[in-house]
């Protein structure tokens, strides 16, 4: 009875697998087919962020070459100096120099690269007299600067487009008596390159 009862539940295993094989058997090929689907899917999106990323890293790269250069420069009278007429003005006392375009020897900065620059101008006078000062870019007058009175201040800003191995210095024009820029953090020449070319 034990036997036949075994038996029994053999064959009825043995039915029942062979109806859940095939079952398993088409649902293990459509998983693989759907999963194989899904894959080219992603394979897809994949491709297309891809395409987007590039896109967005070499716009990155245009707005980092136009905005971030890390070129500029500001530098200070050390001591107070009196300024003869047609004479580069040098500041000598230099507190940054990104990208090493300034020279505080000849007082001239020399464009590492082409763009459009801003330069300011600050000077004061200690003494009477006045005098007028300029911008120049490879000689030729860009802005100009009066100082006309004792301990009164005067500054200016500009921008204009210089190209690289172009030369920026501040140049004293007229002088009227012999006036003394006053030197430290009350006179200085700076630069930045806003964008590069």
């Amino acid at each position: 009875m034990v036997l036949a009862i075994v038996c029994l539940l053999a064959w009825e295993v043995v039915s029942v697998n062979g109806l859940i094989a095939p079952v398993l058997s088409y649902h293990n090929d459509e998983t693989l087919e759907g999963l194989a689907k899904h894959v080219v899917d992603l394979e897809a999106v994949v491709q297309k962020q891809s395409s987007l990323i590039q896109n967005i890293t070499r716009q990155l790269a245009v707005l980092a070459k136009h905005t971030d250069t890390g070129i500029s420069f500001t530098a200070f009278l050390s001591t107070s100096r009196t300024c003869a007429s047609t004479s580069t003005l040098k500041f000598d006392d230099v507190k940054n120099n990104n990208g090493g375009g300034y020279n505080q020897y000849s007082g001239v900065f020399r464009a590492p690269v082409s763009g459009m620059y801003m330069f300011s101008l600050a000077l004061e006078s200690e003494s009477a007299g006045a005098t007028d000062y300029s911008v120049k870019k490879q000689g030729q007058i860009m802005t100009y600067l009066t100082v006309a009175q004792t301990y009164i201040g005067a500054s200016e800003t500009s921008v204009f487009h210089v190209d690289a191995g172009d030369d920026i210095s501040v140049e004293c024009l007229v002088a009227s008596g012999s006036q003394t820029l006053r030197g430290g953090r009350f006179s200085y020449f700076s630069g930045y390159l806003l964008r590069a070319d």
